[in-house]
Formats: structure tokens, C-alpha cells, sequence
């Protein structure tokens, strides 16, 4: 009998027990492992296989992180790694932190005294739908939530001053953003491609205001605090301006401010 054949008929069977085993109370490997090696698998191939089927069955949902971090590897310091995600139909380009499309991660949790969020740590996170920013924390680095399509709900922390750059963009499911009045700067492009987003509360401390910082996004009105004295103008892969059509006219050399090609933003104040 061909040796694949018999492992397959030997083993199968018994996998499937052992996997409504471990379902139920846990364990299963006493049973998969004996299987593996009765059908003729070698010792260490039937744990490595073991160890693979357990993993495949159990998925990230949750996770707890150290205040000691803040640093994480992702790929935006060279901005070489790139991937497409389709949500709803339509395609986004998504750049991936160490949690990158774990769609089934819904709570995360800070340890007390966390001060820091760094960059890049949830971004392409597709499963995240809510998140509440510690107290603690004073800033959240550039791009920690980029690209977090399911983002729903945000509940920003007593304590925070900075928001990063693309902090939160392409989050396309959020629908609002009220921001602590502790915050003093938000960076560029960090509400930018939220086309949901239609309630923005900038901080009343709020200094410096990032260049396409809302760009594209949803914004329907906005209330700009007295305390705002300085925004910038985006630059991003050393391009500085794009082209905009506009009643069928384009008009060349756009440049990139706080509100760029916010469409449906038709109500500003000033405090």
C-alpha cells in the first residue's frame, strides 16, 4: 500500500476524534500524535504537524500589550512592502504592522501606565473595530492604526498630546473622532482616506495641524480652536502637488493642506 495511503487512512480518523477532543476538554494531542506515528509518520514530523493542525485552529483575539514597548518592527521605514485588501468591494492598499490582518483580533488592551503607542503596531489590523487609548498614554505613534478597515470607535485618553502621522488613515469604517482637549498636534495624513468619517471635535490646545491631515475624508463641518497657529503642507515621496478636477476644469498644482479634496466639508468655524 502506498505509504501516503496509509498514513491518511490510519491517521484521518483519528485526527477528527482527537479534534472534537480538543474541542470539547482540551488535550487532543494525546490522541493525533499516537495516530501520526501508528500510520508510519516520522517522531518529528508528526509533532511539527501536531503543533501546525493546533495552530490552525486557534486564532488571535485578543491581545494585551506591555507598557515597556515602544518600538515595533513594520515596514514603513522603508516602504517597500505593500499588500491589497478588498473590503466591501473596493480595494485598498494596505501597509502591515506586527498584528497585519488578523481578522479575527477585537480587544486590545494596554497595561496601566502605558505611555505610548508605537507606530505602525495595529496597522492593517482588519478585525480591530474598537479601541480606547489609556489615560496614560500621551502619543500614538505614526501609522498604529493605518489602514484598521473594521474601525469603528475611538475613545481618545485624558493624557494625550500627539497624534502621529497617518495615525489613523484609511480607517474607512469610522464614522467620527473626538479628540481629547489635551491633544497639542496632530500629523500629517492622520485621518486621511476615511471616507466614513463625518463628525470631527479637534482639541481646543490643538496647535499644529499636519498637512491632508483629514484629506479625503468625510468631514462635514469643523470647528477650529483659537489655539491652532500653525498647519503644514503634506509632502510624501517628495511629491508636493496633484492635479484636481473640479466641475470638469483641472486644476493643476494642488497642494496637500489639512482639508485637501474634503468634499463634503460645507460648515467651518472659528472659536
Amino acid at each position: 500500500m502506498n505509504e501516503v495511503l496509509r498514513i491518511c487512512l490510519i491517521a484521518c480518523p483519528l485526527v477528527f476524534i482527537a479534534g472534537f477532543v480538543d474541542s470539547v476538554a482540551g488535550g487532543g494531542g494525546i490522541i493525533s500524535i499516537p495516530a501520526y506515528l501508528l500510520g508510519g509518520m516520522p517522531t518529528y514530523l508528526a509533532l511539527g504537524t501536531n503543533k501546525l493542525v493546533a495552530c490552525m485552529g486557534t486564532a488571535l483575539s485578543s491581545v494585551n500589550i506591555p507598557k515597556s514597548l515602544n518600538t515595533c518592527g513594520n515596514e514603513l521605514d522603508r516602504g517597500i512592502y505593500e499588500w491589497s485588501y478588498n473590503f466591501n468591494g473596493v480595494a485598498y492598499s494596505l501597509r502591515g504592522g506586527p498584528f497585519y490582518c488578523c481578522e479575527d483580533l477585537k480587544t486590545v488592551t494596554f497595561e496601566d501606565g502605558a505611555t505610548k503607542i508605537p507606530g505602525g503596531l495595529f496597522s492593517g489590523c482588519t478585525g480591530l473595530e474598537e479601541i480606547v487609548i489609556p489615560d496614560t498614554v500621551s502619543e500614538i505613534g505614526g501609522a498604529a492604526f493605518r489602514s484598521a478597515v473594521r474601525l469603528k470607535k475611538v475613545t481618545f485618553g485624558k493624557a494625550l498630546t500627539v497624534i502621529g502621522d497617518d495615525a489613523f488613515a484609511i480607517c474607512v469604517s469610522l464614522p467620527e473622532a473626538i479628540i481629547s482637549d489635551s491633544v497639542t498636534s496632530i500629523g500629517g495624513f492622520a485621518f486621511a482616506d476615511c471616507p466614513n468619517l463625518k463628525k470631527v471635535t479637534l482639541s481646543k490646545k490643538l496647535k499644529t495641524l499636519g498637512g491632508k491631515a483629514f484629506a479625503e475624508s468625510g468631514i462635514e463641518s469643523v470647528f477650529i480652536p483659537k489655539s491652532l497657529n500653525g498647519c503644514g503642507v503634506a509632502k510624501r515621496n517628495g511629491v508636493w502637488d496633484w492635479d484636481l478636477n473640479y466641475n470638469g476644469n483641472t486644476l493643476k498644482g494642488v497642494r496637500g493642506a489639512p482639508f485637501y479634496n474634503c468634499q463634503k466639508l460645507k460648515k467651518v468655524e472659528f472659536e
